[in-house]
C-alpha cells in the first residue's frame, strides 16, 4: 500500500473526528446555556414599580404630626442581608479556599444592597447561586434562603 490508497481513508477518518468534536461542543453548548436559563429562572423576579412605592401612614403625638413610610424593598433588603450573613457564617465551617470565594461573593452582595444597586445586587445573587452549585457540602441554610428569595 502507497500513501495515494492510505490518503482517502486518513482524509475521511479526520473529516469524521473533527464533525464528532465540534458536535459534541454544540452539545456542551446547548446544555450549558440549558443551565444558565434555569439558573437565571431561579433568581428572584424583578420588582414591579408599584412595588417600589411606599405607604405612608400619618402617626399622630401630642403637639407633632409625622409620616412613616414603609417600603417594601426594606423586607428583601433584610432577606438580602441575611443572605449575606448566612453564606458567612457557613463559611466558617468549610475549607479555607472555598471560605475565601464564599467572603467574596457575600462582600459583594452587601456592596450591591448598600449601593441600593438592584442590578448589581442581582448579579451578586447569581454568582452566588453559581458558587453553591460548584462549593459541595456546608451551605444549606444559605441554599434553602436562596430558594425561599426565588419564590
Amino acid at each position: 500500500m502507497n500513501i495515494t490508497t492510505l490518503l482517502p481513508f486518513i482524509l475521511v477518518g479526520t473529516l469524521l473526528f473533527l464533525v464528532w468534536h465540534f458536535m459534541d461542543k454544540d452539545r456542551s453548548a446547548l446544555e450549558r446555556q440549558r443551565r444558565e436559563r434555569a439558573l437565571l429562572d431561579s433568581l428572584p423576579p424583578r420588582s414591579t414599580l408599584a412595588e417600589q412605592t411606599p405607604n405612608t401612614t400619618n402617626v399622630n403625638s401630642p403637639g407633632a404630626r409625622t409620616n412613616v413610610h414603609h417600603h417594601q424593598s426594606q423586607q428583601i433588603t433584610f432577606s438580602y442581608g441575611e443572605l449575606s450573613r448566612l453564606l458567612r457564617e457557613e463559611a466558617t465551617r468549610v475549607p479555607q479556599d472555598v471560605a475565601d470565594a464564599a467572603l467574596s461573593h457575600a462582600d459583594a452582595l452587601d456592596a450591591a444592597v448598600a449601593n441600593d444597586a438592584e442590578e448589581s445586587r442581582d448579579q451578586a445573587v447569581g454568582r452566588i447561586q453559581r458558587f453553591l452549585l460548584t462549593a459541595g457540602d456546608g451551605f444549606q441554610a444559605t441554599q434553602h434562603l436562596l430558594s425561599l428569595l426565588g419564590n
